[in-house]
């Protein structure tokens, strides 16, 4: 019953609905609730520690990852080990060293037990977290790049179209518009090939959004938030949103509206 809980709350996420992942989580923990220790318990507080994450429960994203992790390392569960430090690294924010040294071993965790889905997700946050915390470009690129390389290898398109809209945004930001913009047509391909949900989407929503402001064209980039901007609302993806209103906030800042 754990594992089936753990399942459809990612699968929830995946979908869009950020707030209603979570409520599957608490709902399959107050099933399970005096349960002994096993891989469906470990996997359910694995991703009720992402779901609050992703909710904005910092604490409670940490004492379940915590605990989750306990269970999986004392069972040998390599998977989860990998899962929940992914996690466990974003909840530091405020220790970087730490961050990094999650994240690097659940990525080569995951490289060295053949778990590219779970690789491609841990390399992405390490690449995150070191453009944010060491302003790291090259290290970025390099993790951002073999996620990117992992998840085509696989045959993830919506993790290939994440981690490619990610490489582009960052050769905007370092000055290569012209480079970002050559990759636009191929990524476009890729996000016509699906159905416009999940984190693929959001990537490349965001980097053409960028595109758009780094070109000046200020008034066509707040059009293009606003007209998603109710539907994101409606679905529940609080990720999403964020965005969008990173955007507009953006705009409004160099605009001096």
């Amino acid at each position: 019953m754990a594992e089936l809980y753990a399942r459809s709350t990612r699968t929830t996420w995946d979908s869009g609905d950020t707030i209603g992942s979570l409520t599957i989580a608490e709902e399959g923990l107050s099933r399970v609730a005096g349960a002994k220790d096993g891989p469906g318990l470990a996997r359910l507080f694995a991703e009720y520690s992402r779901a609050c994450y992703f909710n904005g429960q910092l604490e409670k994203s940490w004492e379940f990852g915590e605990r989750s992790l306990k269970i999986a390392e004392d069972l040998e569960l390599v998977e989860i080990q990998v899962e929940t430090l992914t996690t466990l690294g974003l909840c530091l924010q405020h220790e970087p060293e730490q961050t990094i040294n999650d994240l690097e071993r659940a990525a080569h965790l995951a490289d060295n037990s053949n778990l590219p889905r779970q690789a491609t997700r841990a390399h992405n946050n390490l690449a995150i977290q070191y453009f944010r915390h060491d302003a790291n470009f090259n290290k970025a690129m390099q993790e951002m790049q073999t996620a990117a390389r992992i998840a085509h290898e696989v045959g993830d398109r919506d993790g290939e179209l994440f981690y490619r809209s990610n490489l582009g945004m960052w050769q905007i930001v370092q000055g290569q518009i012209t480079q970002a913009e050559q990759d636009i047509p191929k990524l476009k391909e890729l996000s016509d090939s699906m159905a416009g949900e999940g984190a693929g989407s959001l990537g490349y929503d965001q980097l053409i959004n960028v595109l758009i402001i780094a070109k000046g064209n200020f008034e066509q980039a707040l059009d293009y938030t606003l007209t998603r901007l109710e539907e994101t609302r409606q679905i529940g993806d609080l990720q999403r949103l964020e965005n969008a209103l990173e955007i507009i906030i953006q705009i409004a800042i160099i605009t001096g509206d």
